[in-house]
């Protein structure tokens, strides 16, 4: 995860001169207002995008008919689903199972760099890209921007995340590397080797346009499976 804020950082927090802003320009025919609850796909790989960071082992990702299959290795690399439209929700849900743990005894923090589970939600705004600060880019950087909603940009993403004490819940924090980055403790992962039904409300003001998932273990060396058999939006 470490290796998503800085590069973030190093493109999105750039002078003035380097980066233009714009209005949010979304039409409203493009945006689901109050929509029907969605099933996110997740036992075939059409409408997923698998992307990978320089020097850092991509995950063994598998769609299957289980879901969505992912063995760590000591690795990261994120998955996106660009939706439909745009949309604004009011609550998520995920069905997972993870097999094995973090190595805990190198990361105790709240704030881990690696986790399990982060359900990342693109958030439509008014940054975009632009001169020196797109052509130093990284390709999987320039498709995060290029998954804003016609006309507009990309204002942060929000990443629902597992913590390990109940006390935590709730909690949320700007990454230190990036204010562009927001995270928020909603679910724990004290439970290994079981099904996890994860629910968390949403702010409904946020206009998202595509979903992140980020499972890590590059920081810690980490080793273990996560299979996501459903996602559910309303």
């Amino acid at each position: 995860m470490m290796s998503l804020a800085i590069v973030v950082a190093a493109i999105w927090n750039v002078p003035s001169a380097a980066a233009q802003t714009h209005p949010q320009a979304v039409s409203a025919e493009n945006v689901s207002q109050a929509p029907a609850p969605f099933a996110v796909p997740v036992h075939a790989a059409a409408g997923w995008e698998k992307l990978t960071y320089r020097r850092i082992p991509p995950n063994e990702v598998v769609f299957s008919p289980a879901g969505i299959e992912i063995g760590v290795r000591a690795s990261a690399s994120p998955l996106i689903y660009p939706l439909p439209a745009p949309r604004r929700l009011s609550r998520v849900r995920v069905r997972l199972k993870i097999s094995g743990s973090l190595k805990s005894a190198v990361e105790k923090g709240r704030w881990d760099e690696d986790s399990q589970f982060r359900l990342g939600l693109v958030v439509s705004g008014n940054k975009r890209l632009s001169g020196l600060s797109k052509a130093a880019a990284p390709a999987w950087v320039k498709r995060l921007f290029s998954l804003a909603p016609r006309g507009g940009g990309i204002d942060r993403i929000v990443f629902l995340m597992m913590g390990r004490s109940p006390s935590n819940i709730g909690d949320k924090r700007r990454h230190p590397s990036s204010d562009l980055i927001e995270e928020r403790i909603a679910w724990l992962s004290d439970a290994k080797g079981v099904r996890l039904d994860l629910d968390s409300a949403v702010d409904p003001s946020l206009l998202v346009s595509a979903l992140w998932i980020s499972v890590d273990g590059d920081d810690t060396g980490s080793a273990y499976e996560v299979l996501i058999e459903s996602i559910e939006l309303d």
